[in-house]
């Protein structure tokens, strides 16, 4: 009897070591849920492509927890709600995935979709209503994460900016066009609320369609007013270039700037041959141009995509989620106790290729900031998007838009 009782205790041992060498031999799963055809491809595809370098980069050095990664992709095509439910039941329930991680997902029905379960959701919707719905029900939404600040704090320096140019504004008139998307609408809302801080008169503040390419109507106004600083706010880069495009066809005397989708490749794509001039800004970051780490990624990311550019805007925020959430997983030792890797990741600051994430406030968004992740600004110069300033830090020379019929002064 006591022979047979061994004989079952040691069937029992290699049962148990078989299936953990088994688990051990199974991959961590990462799901990718991004727009990956529709209007938002363009972007949903580099979200991939970050998201599968992040992994590639950490099988590389071993694996996480002596493991591989392996990622689960899911196309949420134009981001509805329902489409995100089923991402998140097909990631979560069936594929079992350990990170959901993306760029931009809907601003609010994401939040609910994924903050159903415990898995790690990052995101980088740079939405105060995403992250009102973490900060009002926290004990519901603990492991949704944002790998950025809010809609207010890409334009927070931007007028400050613009001012800081060195030149005399010919005039106290500003124009805000922007989308029906409600990120676009938050933009508008804080230029106007700077606006009053520097005493500019608001001449237009208009919405418009974001799949707008007749822009008549809207440039009349703008002629008709000639203000000296133009804001546009629209996700969407084909309309923004019909608009530098249709606008140059008679410019007024204004400094013009273009918002977050000129950071959108297609933007210069489109408008590369004329874009010269106009300003915008991509996610808070630094871009990784600026730092040797930076430039090593963008490297890496060329080769791997066989691409001759990197898109710098969404790259550094979704690859610096995916090694956050790992660096949280090996401080942990266990990617399964979702709620420790969670906590770890909202105490713990993680310094990436985009700079510092610090995720310990009661929204869970990484912090603005010159020292965390900073607010930059290009203006296509030759062809190209360069780099002005970053933060406080100016890092080169504004240069007057090339339809100015008159050269502005300098500020006194």
């Amino acid at each position: 009897m006591k022979a047979n009782r061994l004989f079952i205790i040691a069937i029992l041992v290699v049962t148990v070591l078989f299936s953990v060498q088994a688990m051990a031999a199974e991959p961590i799963k990462v799901g990718a849920p991004n727009p990956l055809t529709g209007y938002y491809a363009s972007d949903g595809n580099v979200m991939l492509n970050a998201t599968e370098m992040a992994v590639a980069d950490i099988n590389a050095r071993g694996g996480l927890l002596g493991r591989q990664l392996k990622v689960i992709s899911f196309d949420v095509e134009d981001m509805l709600p329902e489409k995100l439910i089923s991402a998140a039941e097909v990631l979560v329930v069936k594929e079992k995935v350990d990170l959901v991680v993306t760029a931009c997902n809907a601003m609010g029905p994401d939040v609910q979709a994924f903050g159903k379960y415990d898995v790690p959701y990052i995101n980088n919707n740079a939405s105060t209503v995403a992250t009102g719905m973490v900060k009002d029900e926290p004990s519901q939404y603990w492991n949704v994460f944002q790998a950025g600040d809010n809609e207010p704090a890409y334009v927070s320096k931007t007028i400050e900016t613009f001012m800081g140019f060195g030149y005399k504004l010919p005039n106290k008139k500003m124009a805000v066009v922007y989308s029906e998307y409600d990120w676009d609408k938050k933009i508008a809302g804080a230029l106007k609320e700077q606006a009053k801080q520097y005493n500019l008169d608001l001449v237009i503040y208009e919405q418009t369609p974001a799949a707008t390419n007749a822009w008549g109507p809207i440039l009349t106004k703008i002629r008709a007013h000639d203000p000296a600083l133009v804001f546009l706010s629209i996700y969407a880069p084909e309309s923004i270039a019909a608009f530098a495009d249709q606008y140059l066809q008679n410019p007024t005397n204004s400094l013009v700037d273009l918002g977050y989708a000129v950071s959108i490749p297609s933007f210069m794509e489109i408008a590369s041959k004329y874009a010269d001039g106009f300003t915008g800004y991509a996610a808070l970051a630094i871009p990784p141009e600026a730092t040797p780490e930076g430039r090593s990624l963008e490297t890496r990311y060329k080769k791997m995509f066989k691409t001759d550019s990197m898109p710098f805007s969404v790259v550094p925020c979704v690859y610096d989620g995916v090694m956050a959430w790992a660096a949280a997983v090996e401080k942990v030792g266990d990617v399964k106790d979702y709620k420790a890797v969670s906590t770890t990741m909202k105490t713990n600051r993680y310094k990436g290729i985009g700079g510092v994430y610090d995720f310990n406030n009661p929204r869970q968004a990484a912090r603005a900031g010159d020292d965390l992740l900073p607010v930059n600004l290009f203006q296509a110069e030759n062809g190209k998007l360069v780099l002005r300033n970053l933060g406080s830090k100016q890092m080169s020379t504004y240069q007057l838009p090339p339809w100015l019929k008159k050269p502005w002064p300098k500020a006194q």
